[in-house]
């Protein structure tokens, strides 16, 4: 998958599960929260989410990977689904997010979550060489083809496999309704400045 799937799906993922999880106390308070069940800090330490760290997190495995793959091919770190696309590269990142979060600082936490759930939407299982590095052996699956090169691959999967064309399709039209959302709310100031998106 690329960018409007993985960004718009999992933003909306996490929208709907904050907006629909959020405890009485907390929803009247006007603060929203995706984990309700740590032990709160005070009201005053915590944020609300901060939709950007969402987005950013979702994409984060492939900003890792893919440069390090594409153009430094040598170092035998894969095709652009390497060392962050591994199930323990992102337990390791949410155990230190909910460290963080039991102390106030969610904000961890949520990027982690989302580079998690990149792994879903890239269906990872079906390349458990990469998923469940190293115990499947220490080396990552060569690159294809050098740098530029693969975007051409990459971008001819875009129009021929329906399992990256369709996703793109569902997150563009989430993605839209986010922009009418915050137009008619008048969010956006409030979403590219705090990542707020109520």
């Amino acid at each position: 998958m690329f960018l409007l799937a993985h960004t718009g799906i999992t933003t909306a993922t996490a929208w709907l599960f904050n907006r629909y999880s959020t405890n009485r106390e907390n929803a009247a308070g006007g603060r929203s929260y995706i984990f309700t069940a740590y032990p709160q800090p005070e009201p005053e330490a915590v944020n609300n989410v901060d939709f950007r760290l969402i987005i950013l997190g979702s994409v984060l495995p492939d900003i890792i990977d893919k440069p390090i793959g594409l153009f430094f091919p040598w170092l035998g770190l894969g095709t652009g689904r390497g060392m962050a696309h591994t199930l323990i590269f992102n337990l390791l990142f949410v155990g230190i997010g909910w460290y963080l979060c039991r102390r106030g600082r969610p904000g961890f936490l949520y990027l982690a979550l989302a580079s998690s759930g990149h792994l879903v939407l890239d269906r990872m299982w079906d390349m458990p060489i990469i998923l469940l590095w190293p115990l499947m052996g220490v080396h990552f699956p060569p690159v294809g083809l050098p740098g530029v090169a693969q975007f051409h691959v990459w971008w001819r999967q875009l129009f021929a496999d329906p399992w990256v064309w369709v996703p793109e399709i569902i997150g563009g039209v989430i993605w839209a309704g986010f922009a009418v959302y915050l137009t008619r709310l008048r969010g956006w100031r409030q979403f590219i400045r705090r990542g707020v998106l109520a």
